[in-house]
């Protein structure tokens, strides 16, 4: 039956299509009934506690089939969410075809970056947090770069918590994601604000920030996780 679903922090389109069971999270976050939340939240994976998801119900389809014959139905299998990080250096370029691990809640994957420094893997919808390892050289087994990411949920980036996350992915260390505008995140906005130009960092979370941060942890995250 169709319901309403009060989001919990930690949601996302596509988990609340999981747990309900659809195909895809594009059938729930596209119905009529959804418009206002998509114009709240531009991005159907940064929800948050307080906003609300109409779930409909499940669609059905009949079909005629004679009897004694064999018929053969195909199912189109479940989307799964994939996990993209684009990796550049501080000048912009990629890191191409560069040797890394990755490993999503417990699982290692082994490859090679693309030439515009991409990583990708097909994950759970369940999957939370992501670390990662590069070598920027193979002939030094010590020349090594690492990453830890929170993947799947953030909070919308114009909130403490998302944007601490955003930041933490994009390795400008905020600390913990706390909700709470602490010394660290203070200081990792500013030096956020002083790679996008500002004259004086202020170290506020302002809708220019807030913006940019979005804008550059889509680009270098992607947007299907």
């Amino acid at each position: 039956m169709s319901k309403t679903y009060n989001v919990k922090q930690g949601d996302t389109m596509i988990l609340i299509a999981h747990e309900n069971r659809f195909r895809s999270w594009e059938t729930i976050w596209n119905h009529e009934r959804n418009r206002a939340l998509r114009e709240k939240r531009l991005n159907p994976q940064t929800l948050y506690p307080g906003d609300v998801v109409f779930v409909p119900d499940q669609e059905t389809k009949e079909l005629a089939a004679a009897v004694n014959q064999r018929h053969t139905f195909k199912l189109k299998s479940p989307e799964r969410p994939v996990f993209k990080v684009w990796l550049r250096d501080e000048t912009d370029e990629p890191f191409a075809n560069c040797r890394y691990e990755l490993t999503i809640d417990g699982e290692l994957v082994k490859g090679r970056t693309t030439g515009d420094g991409l990583v990708s893997k097909e994950v759970e919808p369940t999957a939370k947090h992501a670390s990662l390892r590069l070598w920027l050289d193979d002939s030094d087994p010590n020349d090594i770069v690492e990453w830890n990411m929170q993947i799947g949920h953030l909070d919308p980036a114009d909130t403490i918590s998302g944007a601490q996350g955003r930041m933490h992915n994009l390795g400008y260390k905020p600390g913990p994601v706390t909700g709470t505008m602490d010394a660290e995140t203070v200081e990792a906005i500013k030096i956020f604000q002083h790679h996008l130009g500002y004259d004086i960092p202020t170290g506020e979370l302002d809708d220019k920030t807030a913006r940019a941060l979005a804008d550059i942890h889509d680009e270098q995250k992607g947007s299907s996780v």
